[in-house]
């Protein structure tokens, strides 16, 4: 019943989907809190230093993708740069991204189809859609792939209505976003947590690079593509509900069909089109991600940082056990986290941590390893280390605007944020006191 390996069936194409699939919810909810603690200036100015962090690392990244392509993603990338101790601070960093944000989308989920159907409780649809895409990641690694693709599309179809929609010349800009004396321009470190959710998790298509027909020529072409088109997405989502909606510092999980209601209706075509396509926007992210964190979780099982178990795959090719225990786990916050938001700034925080260990993964490898073989080159050393001085302004705003005031309610109980990064700090700490890694195959 069990497999070891996993099967090369991906191309350009399907690497560029699961990549755009992974954020492109990110475009529908999350980003527009950064409103609400930095105005609209604020949050623009934290977007555009979000997007140039990004379009930096990325293209880093690609060339440590092409290298390296493991399944481990960052987690082998640190560990053959740093040692074992990098590669694991960096795997728990990257599962702490992919663990929390599928429950944060899922929440998403549930609030989109209760506006659209008022009789369904968003709990019961959030659980719904959480376990119907853990079931979905059980097919072969090209169905699933193949899926992404699909929903990414209509996904984009509901972005290019929603645009298309605030081109009516009848709708009034309510906004400007030229800066007064009465903004919040100043606060924007404390918006770019919320902007990073606009491209969070695009770097998770690199794990399937044990799984790509041609890695060293399919990952750079389909995560450059891949961040081009969510640069072009995010600058005109941004501009579009901040110069159009009456009050874009509302704190709702339905930004988009928010802004329309106001001069279409509720009813209209044109918002439930926007709302409908956005459930399989919020859907492709929360499928795309499962097949991020069930490969790192198989990865750091393979390489003996977690248990043996975790690296089973089926017949199909699927890591059956690293995607039902962290679906579990995602599961139970669904059902139990009241404040999607929360959510989101522990996956930031873990995302930008695994950022700043993968660029510098990337310096320590230029200087010990000149002469091997990478099939793509970044611009060195200026853009990954334009990257690495913008991802620690990053993990300072999300850890000081963020995770130091912030809590999470689960079970009506709250939780500093804080609090709930220790627990996964001394818990990994222990695992890897405890297990004594031999092998390192990430």
């Amino acid at each position: 019943m069990y497999r070891v390996e996993l099967q090369r069936k991906l191309t350009t194409k399907h690497v560029w989907a699961i990549a755009v699939g992974m954020v492109i919810s990110g475009q529908y909810f999350g980003w527009n809190f950064g409103f609400q603690v930095a105005g609209v200036q604020g949050m623009f100015i934290a977007a555009g230093i979000v997007t140039l962090f990004y379009f930096c690392f990325m293209l880093s990244y690609a060339e440590l993708a092409t290298m390296i392509p493991k399944a481990g993603g960052p987690s082998a990338y640190a560990e053959r740069a740093l040692g074992r101790t990098g590669g694991f601070i960096a795997g728990i960093s990257c599962l702490i991204e992919f663990v929390f944000a599928p429950p944060a989308i899922a929440v998403a989920t549930g609030a989109y189809v209760h506006f659209l159907w008022p009789i369904i409780p968003s709990y019961i649809a959030a659980v719904t859609a959480f376990a119907g895409c853990l079931l979905i990641n059980l097919s072969s690694t090209k169905d699933v792939a193949r899926f992404e693709m699909i929903i990414t599309v209509l996904a984009l179809c509901g972005l290019i209505i929603f645009y298309a929609a605030n081109l009516n010349p009848a709708i009034g800009w309510h906004h400007s976003i030229t800066p007064t004396s009465s903004s919040l321009t100043h606060h924007w470190p404390a918006a770019i947590p919320f902007a990073i959710w606009l491209y969070l998790a695009i770097e998770g298509a690199v794990m399937t690079a044990e799984e790509v027909i041609k890695p060293e020529r399919d990952l750079a072409r389909g995560i450059i593509l891949a961040i081009i088109t969510l640069g072009i997405c995010s600058a005109l989502t941004l501009w579009f509900t901040a110069t159009h909606c009456h009050d874009p510092r509302a704190a709702i999980d339905y930004p988009l069909t928010h802004t329309l209601t106001e001069y279409y209706g509720v009813h209209s075509w044109v918002v439930n089109s926007v709302g409908i396509l956005g459930l399989f926007g919020l859907l492709a992210s929360l499928n795309g991600i499962m097949i991020g964190y069930a490969r790192q979780t198989y990865a750091l099982s393979r390489a003996r940082y977690l248990p043996a178990f975790l690296s089973r795959l089926t017949k199909n090719g699927s890591p059956i056990w690293a995607l039902i225990l962290p679906g579990m786990f995602g599961i139970i916050c669904t059902a139990s986290a009241n404040l999607s938001n929360s959510l989101i700034i522990l996956a930031a925080f873990g995302a930008v941590c695994m950022y700043c260990i993968s660029l510098l993964s990337l310096f320590v490898l230029r200087i010990r390893e000149p002469h091997a073989a990478r099939p793509y080159k970044v611009f060195y050393p200026w853009l990954p280390g334009m990257g690495l001085l913008l991802g620690l302004l990053c993990v300072g705003c999300v850890f000081k605007y963020a995770i130091m005031p912030g809590e999470i309610t689960l079970f009506k109980e709250p939780i500093h944020l804080i609090s709930v990064l220790v627990i996964i700090v001394v818990g990994g700490a222990l695992l890897q006191v405890m297990r004594r890694p031999t092998v390192s195959d990430l």
